[in-house]
């Protein structure tokens, strides 16, 4: 992730990347006190309005896992995935109550 940062022309970092990132944000004390990167993301987490989605095991982390696990290894790696899936997938991720609109309500910035 620091790397990403730093050189905006490296490859981003992919979902399961991210969702460690959360993890070790979430969890770890020692990081949050030791680490730039986490502490300027907290910083920046800071300004949003609902971002305790962000940090909340049960929030964006939960809904990482869920879309890896669920369908984007699957389909990467040893499935096809069917039109339920499809279904599924897309709800989790564009519903009513999906990551993008959840992303879009947790980084609006405080008024």
């Amino acid at each position: 992730m620091a790397a990403f940062c730093a050189d905006p022309g490296r490859k981003p970092p992919e979902l399961g990347t991210f969702a460690h990132f959360l993890q070790t944000v979430i969890h770890s004390q020692q990081r949050r006190e030791t680490s730039v990167l986490i502490g300027v993301f907290l910083k920046l987490t800071a300004e949003w309005t609902a971002s305790h989605w962000l940090l909340d095991p049960n929030g964006l982390h939960h809904m990482l896992g869920v879309l890896t696990n669920s369908f984007r290894n699957r389909a990467a790696h040893i499935d096809e995935l069917g039109k339920e899936d499809y279904l599924n997938c897309r709800e989790l991720v564009i519903g009513s109550q999906g990551a993008l609109w959840r992303l879009v309500v947790s980084t609006e910035r405080h008024r």
